[in-house]
């Protein structure tokens, strides 16, 4: 019995791994994650969103880790939700199937991240309306699983925030 699962247990640790994340980017055709028209968020604040939340995603390419993978997705997601013209989208689809990694500046990063999360804290204030709290739920959890421990956004997707 001793040896099944010491065999097993090396089985598993070998198909572990020799398995690869693979990003499988989000097919939105038809499906509806937010009501964007009832965001309460005029268009420039949303294409805003939408790109700071594509940069976000697009820093995991090159990543193996497939939380991190499937909430770049998810990311990328409401993005082309939020703004459907915004050709960065595509171009980060790309970038993390591909797996091609680019070195982001930390300070523009930074800031960036705070424009985000303030753009996040106002919809969840009393001036917002359920559209804007579903999106502040859905891109809480994406942001939970990539946001760096020492970034702003970390703290915003702690599960004891708001």
């Amino acid at each position: 019995m001793k040896q099944f699962l010491l065999g097993l247990a090396t089985l598993t640790v070998c198909a572990s791994s020799s398995y690869a994340a693979k990003y499988i980017e989000p097919n939105l055709e038809g499906k509806t994650l937010v009501k964007i028209d009832q965001i309460p968020l005029d268009s420039n604040t949303m294409h805003w969103m939408a790109i700071y939340l594509t940069e976000l995603a697009e820093q995991q390419a090159g990543s193996k880790d497939p939380k991190k993978l499937k909430a770049s997705a998810k990311l990328l997601a409401l993005a082309e939700q939020l703004d459907k013209s915004l050709l960065q989208v595509s171009a980060a689809n790309l970038k993390l199937k591909q797996g091609t990694q680019t070195k982001p500046n930390e300070k523009l990063n930074k800031h960036k991240q705070n424009r985000l999360l303030g753009i996040l804290e106002y919809l969840v204030t009393e001036e917002s309306n359920s559209e804007g709290k579903v999106l502040v739920h859905l891109t809480k959890d994406a942001i939970a699983a990539i946001a760096p421990q020492n970034s702003p956004l970390a703290q915003f997707s702690a599960p004891d925030h708001l």
